[in-house]
């Protein structure tokens, strides 16, 4: 997979998610509901994987 290069902005205007909730989740400060990291990985093209822990 190759990385995009998207800016907070970009990636708020095409997710509808809020800039400034994407740079609070992004600076560990709060936490995304899972729809929203879903629409995050979903515009990046990646996957999300839960494994158990070892």
């Amino acid at each position: 997979m190759v990385a995009k290069n998207v800016t907070a902005y970009q990636l708020s205007k095409d997710t509808g998610i809020n800039e400034g909730q994407l740079s609070r989740f992004f600076n560990g400060k709060v936490d995304l509901s899972l729809k929203k990291i879903l629409q995050i990985t979903d515009y990046l093209d990646c996957y999300l994987s839960i494994e158990p822990r070892k």
